[in-house]
């Protein structure tokens, strides 16, 4: 018995009903592999037919460092070698079917890591099958199999995702990583008012792709500092700040079309006329949850020069931590000229700047603009380096001068918890947001920020630009702190972990009431999670939501509509009581 290609592609219900593809048992929850709706072996023949091959059951990577997976032998010590060697590298990790960067989302349960969890590479909670898709109608098939078989569907692109929405286990992944095509234009020619430069990626076209085409093409495109990160996923989805975002907004204020499959597997352009309510939704309103994203459309920008330096401060000193309340009571003055600074605090390394990113401002603009904290950090007499101001010719260069080469690794346990502090709260709240981070950073947690505000060349009173927190167009720095839960946790130890995480944050929350958490870099668990990722934006997201996908084809921890289901022990998907 096989499934017609005519039949997965038609995009009306009637289309669908055959005898070849018969409708699951409807339920309240997602069907799996031990139960009986789970599609029939001649139906799973049948998509891979029709995707050319490209399914496959998933096998953890590091099962060749493991007798057996399942029912197979897998143990290659060769393989297992190259594993091990690549485990927490970046460019592997996104080059996997399914990995993610932190392994908690899969419980460890088949690891290459020094400390692996026991003898035996087990499922945890990774997909059961994956497609990889090479093209728009792999994307479309897989869409239309996973609702009709009432299957979990998971969209992984690169793996990037600390809040576990790019895992599930039991699912059908869906692998866009291979749609990678890239193309330039000088001038726009699509719906709306902008005619300036743009480029058209494929969902799968990362950093590293997309930033050496960009210089190749003589422009800039607003993007992550991570080489690694997909463009059209998590990233744009989720609002996606940048190095240059003090110029030019958020990377979904530059979206100008997106390309997309919808829940009813009909393939549709996404822009400012067609699918307007989507269009705005899709920019920041979250990943993963409106519809399965093949292509995106943005703007590029002319080359600039860039001004870049980089900042120690020694933690071991008296007056370490007025220091860092002087950088932070900078920041204001700094994210409203357009100053971008990405910074860690931890007790091995203190307080690290790396870098400043000052686009189209001069060496004695920029000095100018940092004496005021030079000054403070002179009066605290702490011991600090400044390192030498330098004009770069564009932003690719300073890039290369000045990014840290390592910000990308993965592999370990890594849990995230964020605060987005809006200038208001930096203000008026100073001394508590910083006595909140000395608590954690004192603890041993890792606090990562970016001083950013998007908003100061992209006014969005109304929100009509795009469905970020309105909290980002008065933000002075976006936030995050680590956890590391030990890596081998019973059931009860993983809801620990996260109930910890929680707890940790609650802090810093008590001490900027006015501010917000980016939704790309928090905390899946996050109390009020609609309110503090989306705030006044969310009603209007979870009605979209629903227009476009009211049976939940699509589904991912804390975004818009997600309260409408509930993961049973972490891995049954079934619609909330």
């Amino acid at each position: 018995m096989q499934l017609s290609l005519g039949l997965l592609t038609a995009a009306a219900a009637g289309s669908l009903a055959s005898p070849h593809l018969a409708r699951a048992n409807t339920t309240t929850c997602k069907c799996y592999a031990d139960q009986s709706c789970w599609p029939t072996d001649s139906r799973w023949k049948a998509l891979n037919q029709a995707v050319q091959g490209r399914l496959v059951n998933f096998v953890p990577p590091a099962a060749a460092c493991y007798p057996t997976y399942g029912n197979a032998t897998t143990a290659n010590a060769d393989a297992c070698t190259a594993i091990q060697a690549n485990w927490t590298n970046a460019n592997w990790i996104v080059d996997q079917s399914a990995q993610t960067f932190s392994n908690f989302w899969n419980n460890n349960s088949c690891s290459a890591a020094a400390d692996k969890c026991g003898d035996k590479c087990a499922q945890g909670l990774s997909p059961s099958m994956i497609v990889t898709a090479n093209n728009q109608f792999d994307v479309q098939v897989s869409v239309n199999f996973a609702r009709i078989q009432n299957l979990r569907l998971v969209i992984r692109n690169t793996g990037h995702d600390y809040l576990g929405r790019s895992a599930g286990f039991g699912s059908l992944a869906l692998n866009t990583h291979r749609l990678n095509n890239i193309q330039f234009v000088k001038s726009y020619t699509g719906p709306g008012n902008y005619t300036g430069g743009a480029v058209k990626v494929g969902a799968g076209v990362l950093f590293r792709d997309l930033y050496p085409a960009a210089k190749a093409e003589g422009v800039d495109v607003v993007g992550a500092e991570s080489m690694t990160v997909g463009i059209s996923g998590g990233y744009v989805q989720g609002g996606g700040h940048s190095p240059l975002s003090g110029l030019y907004g958020m990377a979904s204020d530059n979206v100008l079309a997106f390309d997309a499959i919808l829940a009813s597997g009909k393939q549709v352009q996404i822009n400012s006329e067609s699918n307007s309510d989507l269009f705005w939704a899709l920019k920041g309103g979250g990943p993963g949850t409106f519809a399965a994203i093949t292509g995106v459309t943005v703007k590029t920008h002319p080359v600039i020069a860039c001004t870049g330096a980089t900042l120690s401060i020694a933690y071991n000193q008296p007056s370490f931590w007025k220091a860092v309340a002087a950088f932070h009571n900078q920041t204001t003055a700094l994210v409203d000229a357009g100053i971008y600074a990405a910074y860690t605090v931890t007790k091995a390394g203190g307080l690290t700047v790396r870098p400043f990113v000052a686009p189209n401002i001069t060496i004695d603009q920029f000095s100018t603009m940092v004496e005021p904290l030079v000054s403070q950090l002179a009066t605290l007499n702490v011991t600090y380096t400044l390192s030498k101001v330098v004009s770069y010719p564009t932003f690719d260069d300073l890039y290369h001068a000045l990014f840290s080469a390592d910000a990308d690794a993965g592999g370990g346990n890594t849990l995230l918890s964020g605060r987005l502090f809006s200038k208001d709260d930096v203000t008026k709240n100073g001394a508590a947001i910083n006595s909140a981070i000395g608590d954690l950073v004192n603890a041993g947690h890792t606090f990562v920020g970016v001083a950013v505000n998007p908003g100061h060349a992209v006014p969005d009173p109304d929100s009509s630009v795009s469905a970020v927190h309105p909290v980002w167009r008065n933000a002075a720095t976006s936030t995050f702190w680590k956890f590391e839960p030990p890596a081998c946790l019973s059931e009860a130890g993983r809801l620990g972990a996260l109930q910890n995480l929680t707890r940790l944050g609650d802090a810093l929350r008590k001490a900027s009431p006015g501010s917000a958490v980016y939704a790309n870099e928090g905390n899946a668990n996050e109390p009020n999670w609609q309110e503090t990722f989306w705030g006044a934006n969310y009603k209007k997201l979870y009605d979209i939501k629903i227009k476009y996908d009211p049976s939940g084809v699509f589904w991912a921890p804390a975004t818009p509509g997600a309260e409408l289901w509930a993961l049973v022990d972490e891995k049954q998907l079934c619609k909330s009581a």
